[in-house]
């Protein structure tokens, strides 16, 4: 891909498009949990990620802060069929202690995806929760020298 300049190409098209970023933003988030449906988070990460950190980085987002977003979208995505790698993984282990599929494990689950759904949701609109953990262990300081050698 990089020999091709897919990435590159990618990003100055969707830059000269004049899209708006909260629009790119909500696409690739839609796009990864639409693949998490099929495929499991490595191969999502290997695939998309050289092609979509570009674009987000042209609009001035944060990377650490797509971090984030992806890892609780990939969470929410393998927890939803068809596939619904960690519902079986959690069933495995789940059975031995009585649980039900259908009526037990569903129900918690889904429950657990939408309280995921709201909070990435939330994270989505408000930055500083993102970061909030990061702050109280006062990961500012090296956040700042992390982002000036790497991403400037």
């Amino acid at each position: 891909m990089t020999f091709l300049t897919i990435p590159q190409n990618l990003t100055k098209s969707v830059m000269s498009s004049e899209i708006p970023g909260w629009v790119v933003i909500l696409s690739s988030q839609l796009l990864l949990f639409f693949f998490g449906f099929f495929l499991d988070i490595l191969s999502i990460i290997i695939i998309t990620i050289p092609i979509i950190v570009p674009i987000i980085l042209a609009y001035g987002y944060d990377p650490i802060w797509f971090g984030i977003m992806i890892v609780v979208n990939m969470e929410m995505a393998v927890l939803t069929p068809p596939v619904a790698l960690n519902l079986w993984v959690f069933y495995g282990v789940a059975r031995k202690y009585g649980y039900r599929l259908k009526e037990d494990i569903i129900l918690e689950l889904s429950l657990f995806w939408l309280w995921m759904g709201f909070s990435s949701r939330y994270c989505l609109h408000s930055r500083k929760l993102s970061f909030g953990y990061l702050r109280s262990l006062n990961f500012d300081n090296a956040y700042q020298g992390l982002k000036e050698e790497i991403w400037i």
